[in-house]
This record gives structure tokens, sequence and C-alpha cells, in this order.
């Protein structure tokens, strides 16, 4: 999101204010559409903590919906077993995890992140 311009008085437009609104991220198109509890600018450091959590859900739900061991969890995903154990255990010890709409989209966010 761009900087505000200031009218005269150092205030930022309305039309400004808006548009810096309305302008989105990688998350989602617009951020009144946005499901995450606060906004990924704000505390970056939150933010891809709550990608690598979404992502230790989507393991954990293979393990525990598919009945997958974390070897073959590591082969579907292309990843080291050490590396599945490992975020099992950071979603394990977790006081907040995402889920819902907000752990869409953070899924979204790091599949993208994944194939650049």
């Amino acid at each position: 999101m761009g900087n505000l311009r200031t009218d005269q008085a150092g205030k930022s437009s309305l039309a400004d204010m808006i548009r810096a609104y309305n302008d989105g991220c990688d998350v989602v198109d617009r951020c009144t559409e946005c499901p995450l509890r606060q906004c990924r600018f704000d505390d970056g450091v939150w933010f891809q903590r709550q990608v690598v959590l979404a992502e230790a859900v989507m393991l954990s739900e293979m393990r525990d919906r598919d009945g997958l061991t974390p070897d073959r969890i590591a082969r579907q995903v292309g990843r080291p077993q050490r590396s599945v154990l490992r975020s099992l255990a950071r979603l394990r010890d977790a006081e907040e995890v995402p889920s819902g709409l907000a752990l869409e989209a953070l899924l979204r966010v790091g599949k993208t992140k994944s194939s650049s």
C-alpha cells in the first residue's frame, strides 16, 4: 500500500484513505474482505508465523484425517521427514492457530511463495 498524500493542512484526503484501505495484498484483493485478525503489514513476524502454522495445520490434517505417517506426508509434500516432524511440533506448541477463511488465505500465500 502506498503512502497517503496529504493536503495543505497535513491531513490525508478521503479518496487517498479509501484507496489505501481497498488496495489489498497477496492475502486478499480488498482489505475490507481480509479474514486475518490483523494486517500482514502491521506485523510481518506475526504474519510469517501464521503462514508457517497454516502449513503445519495442513500437514496435521493429512496425518489425522488421512492416517498418513510423517514419512508418507514428507514424500507427498516433497519435504524431509524431519521438517514435517518440526512443523507438527510447532503446531502443538502454538498459542494461536489459524482456521477457517484465514487458514485458506494463508495456505494460498504459502503456496505462492513456495512456487516462486
